[in-house]
């Protein structure tokens, strides 16, 4: 069970820092100066990722929840 709580929190970390990065990313593309395809390229890549480890959050959430009710009912018999 603590492996699970563990994946999740480190898949939730990767989460909160690609969007961090996007969101400085974001703030680049009004500067002018800045190659602004690059950067929406670098947003576009970060945005998938963050877009895989939400759905990895929400399997491993499934079977965090599943290891507990197996665990409940193990305790029950």
């Amino acid at each position: 069970m603590s492996k699970l709580l563990s994946r999740i929190n480190r898949s939730e970390q990767v989460v909160e820092s690609q969007q961090e990065t996007i969101d400085e990313q974001s703030d680049r593309i009004d500067d002018p100066e800045s190659n602004q395809d690059e950067l929406k390229e670098t947003i576009a890549d970060q945005q998938e990722i963050i877009n895989q480890q939400s759905k990895r959050i929400e399997q491993l959430e499934e079977d965090r929840d599943r290891a507990a009710r197996d665990q409940a009912e193990t305790k029950k018999k």
